[in-house]
């Protein structure tokens, strides 16, 4: 998924998902884990 529309989709920032990628970054919260499992259609435990 590219990551502008994923920014779109989750209404976050850019640089937030940049953090989420980044092994010195920050982790998603629950609720974004939840909302990307749903949009890739994958489950989340």
């Amino acid at each position: 998924m590219i990551r502008g529309k994923l920014t779109d989709l989750l209404n976050v920032s850019r640089s937030a998902v940049s953090q989420w990628e980044s092994v010195e970054g920050s982790s998603p919260s629950t609720q974004h884990l939840l909302q990307i499992a749903s949009l890739l259609k994958v489950s989340f435990e």
